[in-house]
């Protein structure tokens, strides 16, 4: 439930440089909500989707998001929101979820950040901002 700290403060400026106030954010599998609380200054309009329940008041994830919602993001209606962040999901995806959930990002339009931990025997993260 915890991402790693590295590109935080990278990951913020740039989503406070490029998008504004109104910007409406889904924060997928927020876990312990460390994006949340990292663009909860920034912005009012931030939503989260977890699939994991005891998650949502073991992290009090309703006292950092605007709302949260319970669910399966492969099911999920993206529609509503600007921006979807991605921060250490993919991985626990299969393959053909994870294409299947980025097509869908793609087909409708959406901005998207990705964070994949890519390395175990030492602490390496990719990050994409799309």
């Amino acid at each position: 439930p915890f991402s790693y700290g590295e590109f935080k403060a990278e990951i913020r400026d740039h989503i406070v440089d490029n998008f504004g106030p109104n910007t409406r954010i889904l924060d997928v599998g927020p876990g312990s909500g460390s994006y949340g609380k990292l663009l909860k200054p920034h912005y009012r309009e931030l939503y989260a989707v977890e699939i994991y329940e005891p998650y949502i008041n073991m992290f009090n994830l309703r006292g950092i998001y605007r709302e949260v919602y319970l669910g399966d993001i492969l099911s999920f209606d993206l529609k509503p929101f600007d921006y979807i962040i991605l921060g250490d999901v993919l991985e626990h995806l299969t393959k053909a979820d994870a294409n299947e959930l980025l097509s869908k990002i793609k087909e409708q339009n959406k901005k998207i950040l990705v964070a994949v931990l890519t390395s175990l025997s030492r602490v390496r993260l990719n990050v994409i901002c799309i």
